[in-house]
């Protein structure tokens, strides 16, 4: 299942991710500490895979995946927020959608 079938889930109210957490600010070092705990209890993870979307009420909608060597997806997570960190808008740049090697998280 690719990302735009998670959103489409995750929009229209399925479970395909355990809890919507709501915030202010969604940081990168949100992510960060969440794939850390999910890299742990995973260990043939490999991949992260991020995806923002920006709502028509202004705020933002955060998926983050942690995906295994065959690319099974093992956890998911999903943030809304009104503002995104300097440091995860740079990361994003121009794209919605961002894929971490987990070395770098």
């Amino acid at each position: 299942m690719g990302w735009l079938e998670i959103l489409g889930m995750v929009i229209l109210g399925a479970t395909a991710v355990a809890a919507v957490i709501s915030l202010a600010l969604v940081t990168y070092d949100t992510i960060k500490e969440w794939v850390n705990e999910k890299k742990n209890k995973h260990p043939d993870a490999r991949t992260v895979e991020v995806i923002k979307e920006k709502l028509s009420n202004g705020k933002y909608v955060v998926i983050c995946g942690v995906f295994g060597a065959q690319g099974k997806q093992l956890e998911t997570q999903k943030w809304e927020a009104k503002e995104l960190d300097s440091k995860l808008k740079e990361k994003f740049g121009q794209k919605n959608k961002i894929v971490l090697d987990l070395n770098e998280v």
